[in-house]
């Protein structure tokens, strides 16, 4: 029963944060700008106009150039349109973060309508990410602001639409609350229409209580009070959902003719087809009417078969447009954080946490330490090893020329004694033996060494900016050209056997260059998406294309161990 209320109340979100914002201007590409002052007066016009962004280009050089030639105001305004641009282009992460610069940037003391069109665009943006508490908190700081410039309208209409996200919460008995408040505080400015806008609202919800004699009483008032009937009674066109609370009033009371005169409204309203088939479907089974039971059960089936796969895709754009998204408006509430059991759990949280730090500080140092100890352990061993080796060596060359001089002087290797030819083996097998030991330390030792050295250049300063832009957090933002030729300096220098595999014969793009590189350093397919702002298919078709041109190889998943294979050092 969600849908009708966020339905109805939407349509109050939308007339009333026209107040607060409007869709932003949008232009083609153009080839740099010549004057940033013409263009942001140019995107304001645009706004008017209700103009949607094509490209965030321009924009990003306007407020490129107001953050280091303008005032508070010009920063805070570009910034604002910038994130008005990233809106309409379906990135809503950068448009928050557009949306809090710009707060940062606005001066309060002369920014006022500025701040209520910003507040408004990040209450909408909100609203479409299903984020009621983040709207509620919006709709809060509106408050707060519109007292401050003494606009009690703003303070009211902000406070009415807060309705929305207390019902996506479930929340009844604040809805209730809010919209008597709001009745109230609209009556004392003599407003009787806007009074009565949220009536239809709380009929519904006395309806759903079985108190229809009060919900009658709403519903009345508002049909009479609104002024959005004609002379007909039919109501203004986007406020239709009235007809669905209407009708089912009428069939809570068992009068079903009237409740399907107004479910009947509904059929051919888009959007409001389902709850046109559930409202008849309601009537004929009270009816006990078989055959139009069966019609409108099927119609109401297939009404929201079709409304659930547009929700799915609207959820599978909103989770795409939110990847690894980290929430931007994290302010603690002061007041709760004073009283005492939340600042014991706070305490609690804080002493977990630092002995989770110092455990895992003390496992890591334990683990170098270890390591550290066995890398010298076998130094030790190694040298020691070498010594005996090289005493073996000379015992060896001792017992060889004593053998020669009596060979010499017998004229005859049959002359060798028995006991000589025996120390002769025992050395040449001691000396043998000592040197494969030798070599196993020293294998040990290079591999010990090597994976050290592989952990340090895989984790260096230019590959650290990188993978810090993987995180959709405060701040960040897509690789630049210069992080791109940092990384690609030091991964030539870092892994040169790596690197000329890749270059040579100059056969790769950039982009298939960049993502070989990165699967080298150990970056996951879906960060390296992010990182070039392509969908995770597209980096498993240049592997593929990689694989191919470099080893005849049309396999995505043995690219990785053709480069170790080719870049293998003779």
């Amino acid at each position: 029963m969600t849908t009708l209320i966020t339905h109805h109340l939407s349509l109050l979100l939308a007339s009333a944060l026209l107040l607060f914002t409007a869709c932003e201007p949008g232009s083609e590409r153009r080839p740099g700008i010549d004057n940033p002052r013409e263009e942001l007066l140019r995107a304001r016009a645009m706004n008017r106009d209700y103009v949607p962004f094509t490209t965030d280009s321009v924009m990003k050089e306007v407020a490129g150039y107001y953050d280091r030639h303008g005032t508070s105001s010009e920063r805070a305004e570009a910034h604002y349109l910038l994130g008005c641009a990233y809106r309409d282009l379906g990135e809503a992460p950068q448009a928050l973060q557009c949306y809090h610069e710009a707060v940062a940037y606005a001066d309060t003391t002369a920014d006022g309508n500025l701040l209520f069109r910003i507040y408004g665009q990040m209450a909408e943006l909100y609203d479409a990410q299903n984020l009621p508490h983040d709207e509620i908190a919006v709709m809060q700081e509106i408050q707060r602001l519109a007292l401050k410039e003494h606009d009690s309208l703003m303070y009211i209409r902000a406070l009415e639409l807060m309705t929305k996200p207390y019902y996506k919460l479930a929340d009844t008995a604040k809805v209730i609350e809010t919209i008597w408040e709001a009745h109230r505080l609209y009556t004392e400015r003599g407003d009787s229409q806007k009074a009565v806008n949220a009536f239809a609202t709380l009929a519904h919800i006395m309806v759903k209580r079985g108190q229809l004699a009060e919900a009658d009483s709403l519903l009345r008032e508002f049909e009479t009070k609104s002024g959005l009937f004609d002379d007909s009674g039919n109501i203004r066109r986007g406020h239709e959902m009235y007809y669905y609370i209407r009708g089912n009033y009428f069939l809570r009371a068992g009068k079903t003719d009237a409740a399907e005169e107004f479910f009947r409204r509904l059929l051919f309203v888009p959007g409001l087809d389902a709850d046109a088939c559930r409202g008849l479907l309601s009537v004929f089974q009270k009816r006990r009417e078989l055959d139009s039971i069966a019609k409108y059960a099927l119609l109401f089936e297939a009404a929201v078969d079709s409304l659930n796969d547009s929700r799915s895709m609207e959820t599978v754009h909103q989770m795409a447009a939110l990847y690894d998204y980290h929430r931007y408006q994290q302010k603690a509430d002061m007041e709760e954080l004073a009283a005492a059991e939340a600042r014991g759990r706070a305490n609690i949280a804080i002493v977990l946490t630092v002995l989770l730090g110092i455990a895992a500080c003390i496992l890591f140092i334990r683990y170098r330490k270890g390591k550290q100890k066995e890398m010298d352990r076998l130094s030790k061993e190694c040298l020691v090893i070498s010594g005996m080796l090289a005493k073996a060596r000379m015992e060896l060359d001792e017992v060889r020329k004593a053998a020669e001089e009596r060979v010499n002087e017998a004229q005859s290797h049959d002359t060798l004694e028995a006991e000589m030819q025996e120390k002769l083996e025992e050395k040449t097998n001691e000396v043998k033996e000592l040197e494969g030991r030798l070599q196993q330390i020293e294998e040990h030792y290079r591999y010990i060494t090597h994976l050290s050295s592989m952990e340090k250049r895989k984790n260096s300063e230019a590959v650290r900016a990188i993978r810090a832009k993987t995180e959709w957090r405060h701040g960040a933002k897509l690789p630049t050209a210069d992080d791109w030729i940092k990384l690609t300096n030091q991964f030539r220098l870092d892994f040169p056997h790596y690197y000329t595999t890749l270059v040579q014969g100059k056969k790769l793009a950039t982009n298939e260059l960049r993502t070989c590189m990165l699967l080298m350093l150990d970056f996951k397919e879906g960060e390296i998406a992010v990182l070039l702002d392509v969908k995770p298919q597209r980096v498993t078709n240049i592997k593929k294309r990689v694989n191919t041109k470099l080893f005849a190889d049309s396999s995505a998943t043995t690219l990785v161990s053709n480069i170790l294979e080719a870049s293998k050092v003779v």
